[in-house]
């Protein structure tokens, strides 16, 4: 297969092994329930208005609504070049199932997807889910993102985007928009991608993951563009003295105590905390990096727990 020859060794073994984990996930009872509980109201809708087919999502809602529900943008993570939202579809079902509108997407991965691509691609659809969640029972007035990893940093940047002015086009165009997301879920995330040598310079880590994570923080930033701060949101955060006039979202954050990213989602609570935003912290001791995606951890359930009660709380669904 074409596609498969163009990238890089390891990636022809690891994303197809990917989808066969999620597909096996799928199969637990634990997931399977989630799944009876739930529908797919649409698959592989475009979002996007040139046509590329990584610009596409899928929809899922409770079977047993009776009005409205909120709304959740799940974006995946996987290193900006890895995953797909069916790999992720337990995931988002799980979500669905407590009582929210999931809108799953892709977007552009890989050497395609290099900073800015991907968040232009998470803005484009958090256009088109503001513009079309009513007509599938979301209340886009009740609003959250969640994704985990490099999906952390996408909703993060997006949250950043709606409630800062960044002179982007697409950046633009998001802000006088002004979408108003209630609160975050940003798991594990990689939240700076500028400072790679701070995982090389890590004696902490194993030295494969210094590698690779050092590879994913160049790879992402490979297009060399003169504005790039959105590609490190945990930094444009950090830099704020205080909150944008906007406000910004309430922030839950789960991530494993042996998650050799941890730094960065520690960061995030302090900056979280020193600026006033709503939230939450959990680190589960001992779990590995993107733990609660795993359905036969003993450690996932608490965590997605943890999760949807903060944004039951913040984002109140109701009507099922």
């Amino acid at each position: 297969m074409t596609w498969l020859r163009e990238r890089p060794l390891s990636l022809q073994w690891i994303n197809p092994g990917l989808r066969t984990v999620a597909a096996m996930a799928r199969q637990l009872p634990s997931c399977r329930a989630h799944a009876r509980r739930t529908e797919r109201l649409g698959r592989h809708v475009p979002y996007g208005s040139d046509g590329n087919r990584a610009q596409v999502l899928d929809i899922f809602a409770p079977k047993d609504r009776t009005e409205p529900l909120p709304v959740v943008l799940y974006i995946h993570g996987g290193g900006f070049s890895l995953a797909a939202k069916e790999t992720h579809t337990h995931v988002v079902q799980r979500i669905a199932a407590a009582g929210y509108v999931v809108f799953n997407i892709d977007y552009r991965l890989g050497a395609e997807g290099a900073f800015p691509a991907g968040l232009e691609d998470s803005c484009a659809a958090l256009h088109w889910v503001l513009d079309h969640a009513a007509d599938y029972g979301g209340d886009p007035e009740r609003l959250a993102y969640a994704g985990e990893s490099a999906g952390a940093n996408l909703i993060l940047a997006l949250s950043l985007v709606g409630a800062h002015r960044f002179p982007a086009p697409f950046a633009q165009a998001l802000y006088e928009r002004h979408p108003k997301p209630l609160a975050i879920l940003p798991a594990c995330g990689m939240l700076e991608v500028h400072r790679a040598e701070r995982f090389i310079d890590n004696e902490a880590l194993r030295p494969l993951f210094r590698k690779r994570i050092a590879a994913v923080c160049r790879g992402y930033l490979r297009n060399q563009v003169a504005d790039d701060m959105l590609a490190s949101p945990l930094a444009v955060l950090e830099g704020f003295d205080e909150l944008p006039a906007r406000g910004f979202p309430a922030i839950y954050t789960v991530c494993g105590g042996a998650d050799p990213i941890l730094d960065d989602s520690d960061r995030l609570e302090a900056a979280r905390q020193r600026l006033g935003i709503e939230g939450g912290y959990h680190v589960e001791p001992d779990q590995v990096h993107a733990y609660h995606l795993f359905p036969w951890l003993a450690a996932t359930p608490s965590a997605w727990q943890r999760q949807l009660d903060f944004l039951d709380r913040i984002v109140a669904p109701s009507g099922i």
